[in-house]
C-alpha cells in the first residue's frame, strides 16, 4: 500500500487538515514538517497522516523539511488532546509547540 496523499495541519484558524500530493521518493513521517502552498503564499505545516486518494485536486508539497519527525508521538497525542479540549485548530496547536525558527521552516 503506497500513500499518494499527505494530510497536513497548517497554522491557520481552520479546524481541518488539508490534502497534498505526496512527493516522489520517501514519504515524510507523521510529525515531520513540510512546506506547502496555501492560498497565494506558502506555509509550514505538520504531516498528520496519509491517504490513498482525495476528492480534491491536489497541489504538490513544496519541500519536506524534516527527515525524522520533529514532533514525537507523545507530543502529537498531547496536541490532539489540547486541540479537542480547548477547541483550537490542530495546526495552530502544533505551531505553538514549535520554536519560532521551526515555524518558519528553519
Amino acid at each position: 500500500m503506497t500513500a499518494q496523499v499527505l494530510r497536513v495541519a497548517v497554522p491557520r484558524p481552520l479546524r481541518c487538515e488539508f490534502d497534498y500530493a505526496a512527493p516522489a521518493g520517501a514519504l515524510p513521517s507523521i510529525g515531520a514538517r513540510v512546506r506547502v502552498p496555501f492560498g497565494k503564499s506558502e506555509t509550514v505545516g505538520v504531516v498528520t497522516g496519509f491517504a490513498e486518494a482525495s476528492a480534491h485536486a491536489l497541489k504538490p508539497v513544496s519541500a519536506v523539511l524534516d527527515e525524522a519527525p520533529l514532533l514525537p508521538a507523545d507530543l502529537l497525542k498531547l496536541a490532539a488532546w489540547m486541540s479537542n479540549y480547548y477547541h483550537h485548530p490542530l495546526g495552530e496547536v502544533y505551531a505553538t509547540m514549535l520554536p519560532r525558527p521551526a515555524r518558519r521552516g528553519a
